[in-house]
């Protein structure tokens, strides 16, 4: 019978090869077997057995100061775990990459008294850059089998180096016939890489990757990390003139990802909590739509992605971007078919498909910024070597690739207007709440839309189309809590302190305010909820709860066949003045007026 350990153990170790490795120490013990016969099966890694496991770990420290590499120290599970704290912590004060392998029994061995167990889970607490765990090796997790090593050795060498715990959990028999094992990627790379540079990556990785996508078909995946707010520096803390560049392209984001778009001949997918749904020509406002028709979506597959900021709102775009990167098989385990690189400020592992060919620790801006001068040096700027030069013309993808983004967007465009153009004599649905919101919201100057998780968000990204590239900033927040709790974080997520007073909660000026669309359930639940009650006023509030009759889970049981009366009868205890629109051609009107009342809101409309 096929061993799966046999397998996860000798994947594990071809990726430590790939990334660099090529020192481990082993101390002896059973459970971790599967790994310390992996790790000497490898010719490349001197692997040296030492009994006692603080020697061990303090080889392992030694080895990574001196090389800038990590090196691997396996034990047992156990307390056997237990001693290599000292050489962990020592790492982390140090800075010192250690890559931590503990061998631990399966789930049902815990807690019921088994020998050589205890809870390895945390048992190094803050010291670690990382901790992780994949569970018992097996079918179902074997597309994970690469990534988690790839990923646990990159984090030991990140922005700030140190200790990295991998705990592998084996279920016996721990030896056996390897089961099939998933491919590396074809051309020897370990199956991620990390670059770090806040000021984007260092010019040489810039300049590979310009190569390397010129004359490609490519998307920019755009999603929350652009704005101004989460730009570089200040401006008075940079040394020099390209340090300015660096500091302004990160702070215009928006500008330098389209200025790329354009460079490259890529479509943006973006939603709008990235300020790039506006109007232009690279930009595609409905990817969520088009992608739906597979015909479309398989002729749109491209050979290079891009993310840039957090992970889009919509799964399907999700799923569209890994099936691209898995060449539409489900199992993962053949290598990638498109390039995916991860962009973020903050270096988050957003890859949950584990498919990310390259993590990079940046401002989105600053990223775009430092492509675009690598294309004039491979372009043929004067700095570059001629042999290395690409010609302008070959730098783009072809026409044809943008046209039929264009082309697919435009229809997607058409039919989602001639859907809702016949909205006006019905009660308003959740995609015309959704659009007029939108519009509204940039009309009358909103500073920031809070939207709601769950369907709100999904609404917002599936019909709210573009944004005028003229009109200020519109940011818009989607709180990772329930509906419930937006009710709550909408002041907060507003905007910055302005002026505080009995009729002010002091998160936005009267020419900035804060728009929030939420579902019914996004509602204050009693005189404690969060946002509720007389002493948070606020004349800036407007809650489209659009909704099916009679709510949804929970709220259909309480409020029956009369929803709107329910919501104005609830809101009416919280001093929240309401009124209900009928049918959706009397929508805009009423959110005219109501943005333009001296106090908190609700617009209550039932589909």
């Amino acid at each position: 019978m096929s061993n799966h350990a046999t397998a996860m153990c000798a994947v594990f170790v071809d990726e430590l090869v790939r990334f660099g490795v090529r020192f481990a120490f082993v101390a002896p013990g059973s459970r971790s077997t599967p790994l310390a016969l992996a790790l000497a099966a490898r010719a490349e890694l001197h692997t040296e057995v030492v009994l006692d496991e603080r020697s061990a770990a303090f080889m392992a420290l030694g080895v990574g100061a001196a090389t800038g590499l990590p090196a691997v120290v396996l034990t047992t599970s156990g307390t056997a775990t237990t001693h290599l704290h000292g050489a962990v912590a020592e790492a982390d004060l140090a800075e010192v990459p250690l890559l931590v392998c503990t061998a631990d029994r399966p789930p049902e061995l815990h807690g019921v008294g088994a020998a050589q167990t205890i809870d390895q889970r945390g048992l190094f607490g803050p010291a670690v850059r990382a901790e992780l765990d994949l569970g018992v090796p097996d079918e179902a997790n074997r597309g994970a089998w690469r990534s988690l090593a790839a990923r646990a050795a990159a984090e030991t060498i990140g922005r700030r180096p140190g200790p990295v715990q991998v705990n592998l959990a084996f279920r016996e028999p721990l030896v056996g016939s390897p089961a099939p094992q998933p491919v590396g990627r074809a051309d020897g790379a370990a199956w991620h890489r990390r670059i770090v540079g806040a000021d984007g990556p260092p010019p040489a990785v810039a300049a590979e990757l310009a190569r390397a996508w010129a004359g490609r078909r490519g998307v920019l995946v755009v999603g929350d990390g652009l704005s101004a707010a989460a730009g570089a520096a200040p401006v008075a803390a940079t040394a020099d003139r390209a340090a300015l560049d660096r500091t302004a392209a990160a702070a215009d984001g928006v500008a330098a990802v389209l200025a790329l778009a354009h460079r490259l001949g890529w479509p943006v997918l973006a939603d709008h909590r990235s300020g790039c749904r506006i109007d232009d020509p690279a930009v595609v406002a409905h990817a969520d739509a088009l992608l739906r028709h597979p015909p479309t979506a398989a002729a749109l597959r491209p050979e290079v992605v891009v993310s840039l900021g957090a992970p889009p709102a919509s799964k399907v775009v999700g799923q569209w971007l890994a099936g691209a990167c898995r060449g539409g098989e489900d199992d993962g385990c053949d290598e990638p078919v498109a390039t995916w690189v991860v962009v973020n400020r903050a270096g988050s592992w957003w890859d949950p498909d584990r498919l990310a060919a390259l993590i990079v620790e940046s401002s989105p801006g600053a990223f775009a910024q430092a492509l675009l001068d690598a294309f004039v040096l491979v372009g043929g700027g004067s700095s570059g070597a001629a042999s290395q030069r690409i010609g302008a013309d070959s730098l783009r993808a072809p026409d044809a690739w943008m046209d039929a983004w264009r082309s697919a967007d435009d229809l997607a465009s058409s039919a989602i207007e001639a859907a809702l153009q016949d909205d006006g004599a019905r009660p308003p649905s959740e995609p015309s709440v959704a659009r007029l919101v939108l519009e509204r919201a940039r009309r009358h100057g909103a500073g920031a839309l809070v939207v709601s998780s769950s369907m709100p968000v999904r609404d917002l990204e599936w019909y709210g189309g573009r944004l005028p590239a003229e009109a200020a900033p519109l940011r818009v927040l989607r709180p990772t809590i329930g509906p419930t709790g937006s009710m709550g974080s909408w002041p907060a997520l507003g905007g910055p302190p302005a002026r505080r007073g009995p009729d002010r909660c002091g998160c936005s000026s009267a020419t900035s305010p804060c728009c929030m669309t939420a579902r019914r359930c996004s509602t204050p639940a009693g005189p404690r909820a969060p946002g509720g009650g007389r002493q948070r006023r606020r004349r800036d509030l407007l809650v489209p709860a659009a909704g099916r009759p009679g709510g949804t889970g929970p709220i259909r049981a309480a409020v029956q066949d009369h929803p709107a009366a329910w919501l104005e009868a609830l809101l009416a205890a919280h001093g929240i003045s309401t009124s209900s629109v009928a049918a959706g051609a009397d929508l805009p009107a009423a959110l005219d007026r109501l943005a333009a009342v001296d106090e908190p809101l609700c617009r209550s409309s039932s589909t």
